[in-house]
């Protein structure tokens, strides 16, 4: 188990009653070493209030758990970490998010036992209780502002615009509103409308082509002939989902309408009788939907069938979905016939099996590259950790300054903010300088990985069902990308791999929007 022990001291407490940063490292190491701990780092905020939990120490401390460089936190007391419950819940939440266990020394506080576990559970259920009872009050108070016509925040809907803390309708926007009404009526589903804006050269409020969900949000909100929905939508990790019609809450006469409540029913009425029709099924004869994306405007490619009248054959063909449901607008169009590119791909894999060293050859080019771009990267990282090194023997010398009363207090402050704003700068470099070589890094090569993947492939491929080869296949391609005139794919255990097959010349097998057996 790695821990990591925090310590900290403010001014007053620099010196005297047992509460020094090496009195609390020390009691702190004999209970780790007891336990048989390994410890990670000391992490030490020196004369830093606890106000809140915004130190240096405890920030890069939170950095590291992140990182999952640490298995433990140990502390002495919880006035050295926090002062107020708040904090302490919020912070103990986040342990329990990154697996981590906490111990106080002082507060008999220890997750990696039954008690300290039943602690935790205490808390967090006390916690929970506090945010219900905070959201009730919250959601009464919405309620309330609601039913006055209030707008309760949130991105303002498109033909509306806010007049300090209320809405009221764009007259601007509303008029393309009411066209997407219009255009409903007319094409009767939401790509017929989509592809109408489009063509029109109709934008959203961010200046970019209509999708489907844009303009079906707006087809189904009410707000649009005056009514005020709330409930709608509940959080869901970093976005939020639609809560079933039955919870909206819906409040009449609050804005002024753009469209009548008629038009709005009868658009309801269409959308309703689109449910109605049946859905595709879900046994996909593409081997490869979802990592097909088109090269011209770089949208996915999904499957679709065409069928000859004067043979009755049916092709499968990946088309752009960027065309199909924005519009030329969005895309000139590009397809390919759906037989032709899997078996490219499978033959190309397979082909590696009988001639390896072309495989090999391609990570020996891709890690050459990386070698002579990262060669600047990884002389400055070097660098930094110097530099961070001689930066912590400095806060050293310091500390013992100020302790040995060498320097006064405010001249230590001054000294260490310089040597912690220049830390964290340092700190910032090397980040983003990781952030260069960690994806693309030596370590991401795995050849004999892939090759082992691909024998794999090539062994048991024509015993596999159809969903089994499709799986095969996702975990050796990482992306397809379909050009005019060609087909590039990547290999997973080479991150920026590109093999090129070449479909140049080969008119016969055309097709007006892309490369592939034509018609």
């Amino acid at each position: 188990m790695r821990c990591g022990l925090y310590t900290r001291v403010s001014t007053d407490h620099q010196v005297g009653r047992g509460a020094s940063l090496e009195d609390q490292e020390e009691r702190l190491r004999a209970f780790a070493e007891a336990k048989g701990w390994a410890v990670h780092d000391v992490y030490r905020d020196e004369g830093i209030s606890a106000k809140d939990t915004d130190r240096p120490e405890f920030q890069r401390m939170r950095r590291d758990i992140e990182h999952g460089e640490i298995d433990a936190v140990l502390i002495s007391k919880l006035d050295r970490a926090f002062r107020h419950t708040k904090d302490f819940l919020e912070q103990t939440e986040f342990f329990d998010e990154h697996g981590v266990k906490f111990v106080c020394l002082d507060a008999d506080i220890d997750t990696t036992t039954a008690a300290g576990r039943l602690f935790s559970t205490m808390r967090a259920a006390f916690a929970e209780f506090e945010r219900e009872t905070t959201r009730e009050r919250v959601t009464e108070v919405m309620l309330s502002r609601a039913s006055k016509g209030k707008w309760n925040g949130g991105p303002v809907p498109f033909g509306f615009s806010r007049n300090g803390k209320d809405i009221e309708v764009n007259s601007e926007e509303a008029v393309t509103v009411v066209k997407i009404y219009e255009l409903m009526l007319e094409k009767g589903s939401f790509r017929g409308v989509t592809q109408a804006l489009n063509s029109i050269g109709s934008l959203t409020r961010q200046e970019s082509l209509w999708s489907v969900e844009s303009a079906k949000r707006i087809l189904k909100n009410p707000i649009y002939y005056g009514v005020y929905t709330y409930n709608r939508r509940k959080a869901k990790g970093k976005t939020s989902v639609q809560r079933p019609e039955s919870d909206h809450i819906l409040i009449e006469g609050v804005y002024e309408p753009i469209v009548t409540k008629e038009l709005f029913e009868e658009v309801q009425q269409i959308i309703r009788e689109r449910r109605k029709i049946p859905p595709r099924s879900k046994n996909s004869p593409y081997l490869l939907t979802n990592i097909v994306r088109c090269e011209i405007c770089d949208s996915r490619m999904h499957g679709c069938r065409f069928t000859k009248k004067q043979s009755g054959k049916t092709y499968r063909y990946y088309r752009c979905y960027g065309r199909a449901v924005k519009g030329p607008a969005a895309c000139p169009g590009n397809s390919i016939n759906g037989e032709f590119l899997d078996n490219a791909i499978v033959g190309e894999l397979k082909a590696f099996r009988i001639n390896p060293d072309k495989l090999k050859a391609a990570a020996r080019k891709h890690l050459d590259a990386f070698e002579k771009s990262a060669f600047p990267s990884v002389n400055q990282r070097n660098e930094i950790q110097t530099n961070l090194r001689q930066l912590e023997r400095k806060k050293e010398r310091l500390l013992e300054l100020y302790e040995d009363e060498l320097i006064g207090k405010e001249e230590f402050s001054k000294r260490r903010q310089v040597l912690e704003t220049e830390r964290d700068f340092l700190r910032g470099e090397m980040e983003a300088i990781e952030g260069k070589l960690s994806p693309n890094g030596l370590s991401g090569v795995d050849v004999e990985s892939a090759l082992s993947g691909i024998r794999n492939l090539a062994e048991a491929y024509e015993e596999l069902d159809f969903n089994d080869r499709r799986e095969l296949l996702r975990t050796l391609i990482s992306h397809v990308v379909v050009g005019r005139h060609n087909i590039k794919y990547g290999i997973y255990a080479i991150p920026p791999s590109v093999v090129d097959y070449n479909c140049m010349g080969m008119d016969s097998w055309l097709l007006p929007g892309g490369c592939g057996p034509g018609r």
